[in-house]
């Protein structure tokens, strides 16, 4: 795991992860594709699924996964298909992502403080003077 954006070479991940694998699986052949995937991690730790409270009453989401993609991608269809049908749901309550989360409330308040720092680049004073010195 890492921060988006807060590895300025990241490259060395890819190679990480080919060496691991080629390790356990020395039969494994040419790498075709390789990507990045974002994470997020909810403070309190559980994942927001269900009605999304920014939205009209048709918006659903199923995000907060922590790296539990598809443990909560069933869990968030069967909730979401409850709430659609109009049908109770015992884990409904638990993710809701209108929930109010307290727990781990500081660790949020530390990592909103580091997002907001990776910006403090658009409030400095830039590389050029004028436009007319950028080169075409």
């Amino acid at each position: 795991d890492h921060k988006v954006g807060q590895d300025s070479h990241p490259e060395h991940r890819y190679r990480e992860i080919e060496e691991w694998v080629r390790k356990r699986f020395p039969m494994a052949q040419s790498v075709v594709y390789q990507w990045s995937g974002e994470v997020l991690e909810p403070s309190d730790g559980l994942a927001f699924l269900g009605k999304n409270p920014l939205d009209d009453n048709n918006v659903y989401v199923i995000t907060g996964d922590s790296g539990n993609g598809m443990t909560h991608c069933m869990l968030g269809a069967m909730i979401v298909s409850d709430q659609i049908m109009g049908r109770d749901n015992p884990w409904s309550a638990i993710y809701s992502p209108s929930r109010k989360v307290f727990h781990g409330i500081s660790a949020f308040i530390s990592e909103t403080a580091n997002t907001l720092a990776q910006y403090s680049d658009w409030i400095k004073s830039g590389e050029v003077v004028s436009a007319e010195d950028i080169q075409a």
